[in-house]
């Protein structure tokens, strides 16, 4: 129902995306036996498959979008589409380098950063802020370092506008996740101290 059968090639084509890119992460990570061999082929051949499987991953993300608008309604995808971008400005520009700023202070690091996430910090900064940030990411184009299309092609795809509307009362991660969420955001933050440290 949700793909109608057109995105299963492109899905395939995703994960064997992440399935290469994951295997070279972890050769480079990694000194193994016969490494070297490896990393020539992969030198050879990923830059090749990605640029091949492109086209095919952009229409992916387009088939995604226009299926949340049909299971939704354009107005409602926009609303998702245009907070993942606003929220990913607050969370670069306001949460994370106000986290790292005293993570660098601090000998051990000690902070929970994904416990201590509230997106209704977003609605903290001004109303100006948040314009801003969407006039930015609304100028922003697409381009062929990523597979998702700019916002602005995104939302003109499912013929919407954008509409930044934060979650409201009982539509939280708490609320959606129930009991998971705690544990989930547990182990976000020991795998960020570990990384960090």
């Amino acid at each position: 129902l949700l793909s109608r059968g057109h995105a299963r090639v492109g899905n395939w084509i995703y994960r064997l995306r992440l399935i290469w890119e994951r295997l070279g992460q972890e050769f480079d990570r990694k000194e193994r036996a016969g490494a070297t061999v490896i990393r020539r082929f992969f030198a050879w051949y990923v830059p090749r498959f990605t640029a091949r499987s492109f086209p095919l991953a952009r229409r992916n993300e387009y088939e995604a979008d226009a299926a949340s608008a049909r299971m939704t309604s354009p107005d409602i995808a926009a609303e998702a589409l245009t907070g993942v971008n606003v929220m990913s400005c607050f969370l670069s520009q306001s949460y994370w380098p106000a986290i790292h700023g005293a993570a660098r202070e601090l000998p051990v690091p000690t902070a929970a950063p994904y416990s201590a996430f509230r997106a209704s910090a977003a609605l903290a900064e001004s109303a100006e802020t948040r314009q801003v940030w969407l006039d930015d990411v609304l100028r922003e184009t697409t381009s062929l370092a990523d597979t998702h299309p700019c916002l602005s092609d995104r939302l003109q795809a499912i013929g919407s506008l954008p509409r930044f509307a934060p979650p409201a009362v009982g539509e939280s991660a708490d609320s959606l996740l129930g009991s998971a969420a705690a544990r989930l955001v547990e182990g976000f933050d020991a795998e960020w101290r570990e990384r960090i440290a």
